[in-house]
């Protein structure tokens, strides 16, 4: 392969990828909401269908799996097919043989002898005769209502029946009118992406710190466990609870599954970030070391408080919280509502804690920091 081919080559597989994956998005993007530029949706696919065990159902959302696996083999067949022309010979076939032509009809044209058309004498034309234009005098005329039906109909009648029926390629029937799941990652009119926007809702106004004595416990703040920082642990004789709060704006996709060895990550439109409730996993082990070594026994009890922000799979993931035995409330502005408040999701009444076993707790964590 020479040089000359290189060249040729690498230019039809820029232009033809551009042109391909530009038209393979916006086709995405206007019948499903799916960037395909975005890695959020990207993760949404792996973590909630592929990993989730989603089941393909209907053709909606059948058209759309076949579109993502026969891009690459489209995008593939395209290129070779362009690859193959000859575009030296495709030039000269639509404009040089038209140039070539234009001349030589020219030269044509000029070689050509002018030709003189004698015209008629008026005598030799004679007129037609009177009988037939008094027959096409006699003729019956068409009346309005022949000539064009509903002739008569009232204006609103007739401005109904000229309209053309209008047809959107969103209004299908049955399974094929589905909604698209991609649309919680924003909105997408016209193919921009908008800026995500915080839903606005009533502030869920809560002392916690209040809350958590009122019910029994011994508050201990901003603790350091091992590299993790705790907003809260709240003692009580025989339980500790450990609270974080999640004040990370924008919607978040949980997931607490493991991948390769790596910590479980939740996803936003733009980064990723470890669990919050790893970090609180990780803290009550480290708790549970610390005050074993301390002859303490204690049950770590996991909170995770939403205070920002909003986890769009909340509801899915409702099974999953329940089985690792953590709790995840919300206040001030943290979504969704559906969550329990941080009022409702702490226990209103747990046995109180000596002073003397809370001094060693807190002499304890002050050796973490």
């Amino acid at each position: 392969m020479n040089f000359k081919n290189l060249l040729r080559g690498t230019f039809i597989f820029t232009f033809w990828t551009f042109l391909f994956f530009l038209w393979f998005h916006w086709f995405l993007l206007t019948n499903w909401d799916f960037d395909i530029f975005l890695g959020y949706h990207w993760q949404y696919i792996f973590q909630q269908w592929w990993y989730g065990g989603w089941v393909i159902q209907g053709s909606y959302y059948w058209i759309f799996v076949l579109s993502l696996f026969f891009a690459i083999p489209v995008w593939l067949m395209g290129f070779f097919f362009l690859a193959s022309i000859n575009y030296t010979q495709l030039m000269e076939k639509l404009f040089w043989d038209w140039i070539y032509q234009k001349k030589t009809k020219k030269v044509q044209e000029q070689s050509k002898k002018i030709r003189v058309r004698k015209k008629k004498s008026y005598k030799e034309i004679r007129p037609k005769p009177l009988t037939a234009m008094m027959s096409a005098a006699q003729a019956p005329v068409a009346s309005p209502v022949d000539q064009e039906p509903g002739f008569f109909m009232d204006a609103s009648s007739r401005r109904a029946s000229d309209e053309t029926p209008h047809f959107s390629h969103r209004e299908l029937p049955e399974d094929l009118a589905s909604s698209s799941p991609f649309a919680s990652a924003g909105n997408f009119p016209g193919g921009e992406q908008t800026m995500m926007v915080e839903p606005s809702i009533e502030p869920l106004h809560e002392d916690l710190e209040a809350i958590m004595k009122k019910a029994g416990t011994q508050v201990q703040k901003a603790v350091h466990l091992g590299e993790d920082l705790i907003d809260y642990v709240a003692f009580g004789q025989k339980d500790a609870y450990l609270i974080l709060l999640d004040s990370e704006p924008g919607d978040w996709l949980a997931d607490e599954e493991r991948f390769n060895d790596e910590d479980p990550l939740w996803f936003s439109e733009s980064s990723h970030r470890v669990s919050p409730l790893t970090v609180l996993r990780r803290a009550a082990d480290r708790l549970k070391t610390t005050l074993d070594q301390e002859g303490i026994s204690l049950t770590s009890h996991i909170l995770l408080v939403k205070t920002k922000g909003n986890i769009i799979n909340a509801e899915d993931m409702k099974d999953v919280w329940k089985e690792m035995n953590v709790t995840v409330a919300r206040t001030d502005v943290g979504m969704p509502e559906e969550l329990p408040s941080f009022t409702d999701a702490f226990p209103t009444d747990v046995e109180p804690m000596s002073e003397d076993v809370f001094a060693s707790i807190e002499t304890a964590l002050g050796k973490e920091e």
